[in-house]
């Protein structure tokens, strides 16, 4: 999935519902999107090992993302650089 809203400038549809659990790389999925504030709160993240970038510049987001299981996650570089949750982000987070 890795870029797959990248640069939407009017994208803003729901998403929560999505079976995501064999995704292994989200890299750049919302990466610079415009409008997309959608909640991904019951996304099955257990699978995933890349995150790079992938709210980076998303102007709008601020979900809570608190419920993800990130544990098998090797790699969250910039994961919320220049977006709202920069500032405030989930209790998981790491910074590298």
């Amino acid at each position: 999935m890795e870029g797959m809203f990248a640069e939407t400038e009017s994208f803003n549809q729901p998403l929560n519902k999505w079976n995501v659990s064999n995704v292994k790389n989200m890299g750049n999925m919302f990466y610079k999107t415009k409008s997309f504030n959608q909640p991904l709160k019951s996304w099955n993240m257990s699978n995933v090992v890349t995150m790079i970038g992938m709210f980076a510049k998303a102007k709008s987001f601020n979900q809570s993302l608190d419920s993800w299981n990130v544990s098998n996650v090797e790699s969250m570089n910039d994961i919320f650089k220049d977006s709202p949750l920069q500032d405030n982000p989930p209790k998981w987070y790491r910074q590298e």
